[in-house]
């Protein structure tokens, strides 16, 4: 096996490292009549996958590149015998997956004994950066995967997930199906090159790295892994993408009569789907929470306006990152919300804290926390993406992703994992189960083949919030009725 076509090792991205040296864990569930074939079938696929990307079996490092005392974090190239390790292990279930993993569940519980790997990658010695374990039931396959974080993100993974299928499919009748496998490899050194190249703005003031969404790196405290498995099960939430866009419609018409709303945004006139949510999670979320509260809790939880969420730049950089770019190309976005009239308003209502509110209030915070998403992500372009770079690489501390906000969010949803097809053997995947690690961090699930458009929302949460939250007047009223197709 050929190693890739880089010297020794190769340094990764400013924006590589500002993610902790975590696993993205994941499992991918088949139906399949014949498991003995299907075995078979992944395990040719996965020799294909290694022989196609060859990097993929290599290493992750947090220590300087040898004989260059200046590097960080880097990519370390597979050995020959390295690419018989990427399947961790064959478990054999004597059970079926449905009665493992049933559709349309209320918790999103996942076996962690079907994923290979633990959350939290070995920062002292190098770490594998894929690993697979194939999870054999009685009528059907689960594949759980680890893919070290500093290398993607979950549009790179949803790509291996891609590659994955077609290397399977070319097992099969030798035909490729959806990537262009010839180009994918080289691609990830020339997108890194660019970069790594990116040069900072200039400007007469030094950045605020708050602005940016960005904190210290808390040390070696971020990679105690003693809390992990005692996490209570993933709140699995499905929302109609018909009431999304029927609420997001009917806020963009309150946005273009309101004055107030005008003057407060300016140039930010409008909302997405995207806002939409993510202003209805906010909301409802800090409702949950202090409606969960007791009532002779004398001081009730705080009110903080405060959202953390990604935001994909391989569209907005110049030239654009190609989409099969698997790397970590997403940035930091933390909307500058104006705290006073948000709390304010809810401050003079019984907002938090009453089951059932005027519909006026509701709408008014809505609009207010979307449209501060809106204005955040609206400013992520490639200045944007140059002054992150241009404070990872001067800051005097490691810097990472500010997590301590009231309201985390990250997406899977443009993955297109359900998007891979695996050949005749196996097809598309019924579901994608995440590992939500985090307590009270939001996740936005892969999005399924159409014409199944839900919203799939995971989250960790306390097991009273998550109930307040489930009965939540706002958020039930946007759950959908329907389960996930094929189900």
């Amino acid at each position: 096996m050929a190693s890739p076509p880089v010297s020794c090792h190769e340094g990764l991205t400013a924006l590589d490292t500002l993610v902790p040296p975590a696993y993205i864990r994941f499992l991918i569930l088949f139906e399949a009549s014949n498991i003995t074939s299907a075995l078979a079938h992944l395990e040719a696929g996965t020799r294909r996958l290694v022989s196609e990307f060859p990097f993929l079996a290599g290493y992750v490092f947090t220590g300087p590149i040898p004989g260059n005392p200046d590097s960080g974090c880097h990519i370390i190239p597979p050995r020959e015998s390295d690419a018989d390790l990427v399947i961790a292990a064959v478990k054999r279930v004597s059970e079926s997956y449905r009665e493992i993993y049933p559709g349309g569940q209320a918790h999103a519980e996942l076996d962690v004994t079907h994923l290979p790997l633990k959350p939290i990658a070995d920062i002292v010695s190098p770490s594998p950066i894929f690993r697979l374990q194939i999870n054999l039931f009685n009528d059907g396959v689960g594949l759980g995967f680890a893919l070290h974080h500093n290398v993607m993100d979950a549009i790179g993974a949803g790509t291996v997930v891609k590659a994955f299928g077609s290397c399977c499919c070319r097992t099969d009748s030798g035909t490729e199906l959806g990537l262009d496998l010839s180009t994918l490899t080289q691609l990830q050194y020339s997108a890194r090159v660019f970069l790594n190249k990116l040069t900072p703005v200039a400007r007469d003031s030094e950045l605020d790295r708050s602005r940016y969404g960005l904190q210290p790196h808390p040390g070696p405290i971020m990679f105690d892994q003693s809390g992990f498995g005692l996490l209570p099960p993933a709140s699995r939430f499905r929302l109609s993408a018909t009431k999304i866009q029927d609420l997001k419609n009917h806020l963009n018409i309150l946005i273009a009569q309101s004055e107030s709303l005008q003057k407060q945004f300016g140039s930010t006139k409008w909302i997405s789907n995207n806002d939409t949510l993510a202003a209805l999670i906010w909301l409802c979320y800090n409702r949950a929470k202090r409606r969960s509260e007791l009532p002779s809790t004398t001081q009730p939880s705080a009110i903080n306006p405060g959202i953390c969420m990604p935001a994909n730049i391989r569209p907005r950089v110049h030239p654009p990152l190609p989409s099969t770019f698997l790397g970590n190309a997403a940035v930091p976005v933390k909307p500058a919300m104006d705290a006073q009239p948000l709390l304010s308003a809810i401050g003079n209502s019984s907002l938090l804290t009453n089951e059932a509110v005027p519909k006026r209030l509701r709408d008014d915070a809505l609009c207010q926390v979307a449209l501060a998403v809106r204005q955040a992500v609206s400013r992520v372009n490639n200045d944007y993406a140059r002054d992150i770079t241009s404070l990872m690489q001067t800051s005097q501390v490691p810097l990472i992703y500010e997590y301590n906000h009231d309201t985390n969010i990250s997406s899977w949803r443009d993955s297109a994992m359900y998007e891979a097809y695996f050949g005749e053997e196996l097809g598309f995947p019924l579901d994608v189960c995440l590992d939500v690690p985090a307590m009270g961090y939001f996740t936005l699930a892969p999005k399924r083949r159409a014409p199944d458009d839900s919203w799939e929302v995971l989250a960790v949460l306390n097991p009273a919030v998550a109930s307040y939250l489930r009965n939540d007047e706002i958020w039930s009223s946007v759950l959908s009725d329907s389960l996930p197709a094929g189900e």
